[in-house]
């Protein structure tokens, strides 16, 4: 999953500054300079988004890269139009347990469901 991650990073840094197909296209280019081996996945990345399917859509097709938790975040924000910042956050993200700003309800402990939280 680290060259999801890594890609979701290199694009964090060039969404703000080029349309999404092309900031996916630098991104892929960056990532694939190191580590080759990722060329395949995220030529089809390209190819899908081409093809008219949302960044979700096309992450989900690459579980290899993209685990369901990134492609539910992303798929998240562009529900919400705010695909920037997600993927902004998701760029400064260590891959700790819990996300970015996440925040433990008061009376919860580091591993919790919402069922098991009072409210």
């Amino acid at each position: 999953m680290l060259g999801g991650r890594s890609f979701l990073r290199i694009l964090a840094g060039l969404v703000d500054a080029h349309p999404l197909l092309r900031a996916v296209r630098e991104s892929k280019e960056i990532v694939v300079d190191l580590r080759p081996e990722l060329a395949d996945p995220l030529n089809t990345l390209v190819n899908d988004l081409e093809g008219q399917l949302t960044l979700s859509e096309a992450m989900q097709n690459q579980p290899a890269l993209f685990d369901p938790f990134l492609v539910n975040v992303v798929r998240a924000g562009e529900a919400g139009g705010a695909l920037e910042i997600i993927l902004e956050r998701l760029g400064t993200w260590s891959g700790s347990p819990r996300p970015p700003n996440s925040r433990t309800p008061s009376g919860c402990s580091g591993s919790w469901s919402a069922s098991a939280c009072p409210s």
